[in-house]
């Protein structure tokens, strides 16, 4: 998950009955550097051809980073605004009701 007040950073949320836990995920997300890098507290006030410069120059030597980023648009897993960040859901149980439970949501 992200956090508004912790804009950077990735975290990991996870619940199993009793248990809960949140913590810094080990992965950062590209969105905050290229966001460093354009001095920005979010890519949504950057131009696109900026955003392109940024990822070019951040990421120069990483091909693979630029080819996950290329990927991620295709894909439509970059945001314009936020890029990489996400909230995922993910529901285990037995017998659920997919229908109602995303109706429900």
């Amino acid at each position: 998950i992200w956090l508004a007040n912790a804009f950077a950073c990735a975290f990991t949320w996870h619940t199993a009955g009793y248990q809960f836990g949140i913590e810094p995920s080990p992965n950062p997300f590209m969105a905050s550097m290229l966001e460093h890098a354009l001095k920005v507290p979010y890519l949504g006030l950057s131009s696109p051809e900026k955003i392109q410069s940024a990822i070019e120059e951040v990421f120069e030597d990483d091909q693979e980073a630029i080819s996950t980023i290329e990927s991620f648009r295709n894909e439509g897993r970059w945001n314009t605004d936020f890029g990489d960040r996400k909230q995922e859901l993910v529901l285990i149980g037995v017998h659920l009701d997919n229908p109602r439970m995303k109706e429900e949501l």
